[in-house]
């Protein structure tokens, strides 16, 4: 699942597993078909799996759509689902829950029952797979083998990443490999499947970041395919990262030379590390030294080790060996990457800490700058000082926290400090986790912990795309009349602020006590920008800023989007370690 510490710009590359956006490459293709005939043999077992980022649960939840004639089960969405596999599997598969069910030797055979008295065929898919503890593969093996004593058709879709493979070559496990009818591999994609799933993804519609912008010509796919290794996330990613450079700077045209100069700073300083690895570490450039180069992926052969069970397919993955690439720096860099590049290089005890000014400050259906307004030579300004009584200056500069730790957290905090546990969800939201984003729609819906706002809560519910009922709250409260609020009178509050050794900014506010207000305008001053604003607008409550920012405010902007009431400036301040 997305765990991504940068929001999209652009709607047509946002990072949400959507089987709108799937694009089928001839080995996607290939595997659908091939899991859907596997799926007319009971009972049976098939695994799917692939490297981060390839697109694993959007092909499982396009197979799971085209499954018309069973009754479709989906799991593995967040851990603790993982880990309570008694409870979540009946009540996936719409079976009411039994005290039978939780008995650990016979439970699985009940359920199977269960499942046959109904008359009706299950699929069962279970993502993030290789998180199962070994008890769960057990109670999954007990499962099918009572499907096929009940004769119940129960197909069972095992999606992970490539260490599930390992973990089921397991001899442990040899009772669930014995049902199994299947394992497929995704592969990347290759240079002309990159190309063609830019431009699906461009032609996705509700998108209209790129009007008028001249899409990537040869050298520039060339780059992004070299760079990404054909994975769709990292795609996703640098070409988030173009759109919004080029939007910022007013440039219509992303050649080479643009992503080139846009990319190849952030990969010198370690910004895209997290992506496509520590920069210069068994990296290489095409000859010329201008157009990167980048190997095919070449097929893997199955593991010696496993024992023999029918394979259907498996698609090519990289070589353990394969080599990636650099872009190399540009000789000459035109206005645009003085304006991006200019770096503040700060010294904390025992660490340097480089700030380049990378203003992919994009935006997500999660968490979202809906906006970006270009920047305003106007809009200049010589160190704004926050308020007395504003956020401490002084923070830390932390490792990325885990969402699902913050989610655990929040869950902890329960009723006990709801206001506490309306922060913790805001962050692990802000940092991926969609659940927590649907719980937060909950609160903003109800007013506990937080008052009581139906653009917070539209806004939240959208961001957790359809976890839980979130898609069915969201109708309901877009369809609801709703009173026209009063202009807001009050400013904003921000409640939070974090830098990251990554480079990101998180920021956290509390809307105007007065009234809602149905946006926000962030201003942001970048480290080492020379003081100039950035602005952007969002419909939340939160911002994961993915570059240091050294001052930020927060703007409560009224219904026909002039600006309200501002919060005072605050400044962040990473002190000296």
């Amino acid at each position: 699942m997305e765990r991504s510490p940068l929001a999209p710009f652009c709607p047509s590359f946002r990072f949400a597993p959507d089987p709108g956006f799937l694009y089928l490459s001839k080995a996607h293709q290939q595997v659908q078909e091939e899991i859907l005939a596997g799926l007319g043999r009971n009972p049976v077992v098939l695994v799917l799996t692939g490297g981060p980022g390839t697109g694993k649960t959007t092909l499982a939840r396009q197979i799971a759509s085209l499954c018309q004639d069973r009754r479709v089960g989906r799991i593995g969405q967040s851990h603790a689902q993982l880990i309570d596999l008694h409870h979540q599997v009946p009540k996936a598969l719409g079976i009411p829950c039994c005290p039978s069910f939780d008995h650990p030797e016979s439970g699985p055979r009940a359920l199977g029952k269960a499942c046959a008295d109904t008359g009706n065929c299950f699929l069962l898919v279970v993502d993030e797979a290789q998180n199962l503890p070994d008890r769960g593969l057990d109670y999954l093996a007990g499962l099918i083998d009572a499907s096929a004593a009940e004769g119940c058709s129960i197909g069972l879709l095992l999606v992970g990443g490539t260490e599930l493979e390992t973990r089921l070559a397991s001899p442990a496990h040899a009772r669930l490999r014995a049902r199994t009818g299947g394992r497929f591999r995704l592969p990347p994609l290759g240079q002309d499947e990159t190309k063609d799933y830019i431009a699906h993804r461009f032609q996705v519609p509700g998108c209209a970041c790129h009007a008028g912008i001249q899409v990537f010509d040869a050298a520039g796919l060339r780059h992004l395919h070299a760079l990404s290794r054909g994975v769709p996330r990292v795609i996703n990613h640098l070409v988030q990262i173009c759109l919004f450079e080029a939007t910022a700077a007013g440039h219509r045209h992303l050649d080479g030379a643009f992503v080139e100069t846009c990319l190849s700073s952030m990969i010198q300083d370690g910004r895209l590390a997290h992506l496509i690895g520590p920069a210069g570490k068994g990296l290489r450039t095409h000859p010329t030294g201008n157009v990167p180069a980048c190997a095919d992926p070449k097929p893997v052969s199955q593991a010696s080790a496993e024992p023999p069970h029918p394979v259907v397919a498996v698609g090519p993955a990289p070589a353990a060996g394969e080599t990636s690439v650099r872009v190399p720096l540009a000789a000459s860099r035109p206005r645009l990457a003085r304006l991006r590049y200019v770096g503040l290089a700060a010294v904390l005890t025992g660490l340097l800490i480089l700030l380049p000014v990378d203003p992919s400050g994009r935006t997500q259906t999660t968490i979202t700058a809906a906006a970006l307004l270009p920047v305003s030579p106007a809009a200049s300004i010589s160190a704004p000082q926050p308020a007395p009584r504003g956020l401490p200056s002084r923070v830390t500069v932390d490792r990325p926290p885990d969402p699902d730790r913050l989610l655990s957290e929040a869950l902890a905090v329960g009723s006990a400090d709801p206001a506490r546990a309306a922060r913790l969800y805001t962050r692990a939201a802000s940092w991926g986790n969609a659940r927590a984003a649907y719980y937060l729609g909950q609160l903003y819906e109800t007013g506990i912990g937080l008052q009581v706002d139906p653009y917070r809560a539209e806004a939240w519910y959208e961001a957790a795309g359809d976890i839980g009922g979130a898609p069915a709250r969201l109708a309901e409260l877009k369809a609801a009349p709703r009173p026209p609020n009063p202009e807001p009178a009050d400013p904003p509050v921000p409640v939070f602020q974090r830098l990251f050794a990554q480079g990101q900014t998180e920021l956290q506010w509390q809307g105007p006590g007065t009234a809602p207000v149905p946006r926000f305008r962030v201003e942001l001053v970048p480290a080492g920008g020379e003081g100039q604003v950035r602005r952007l607008d969002t419909t939340l409550s939160a911002l994961l800023v993915p570059y240091p920012v050294v001052q930020w405010r927060v703007i409560a902007l009224r219904s026909d989007g002039s600006e309200g009431p501002a919060s005072a400036w605050s400044r962040l301040d990473p002190g000296a370690r």
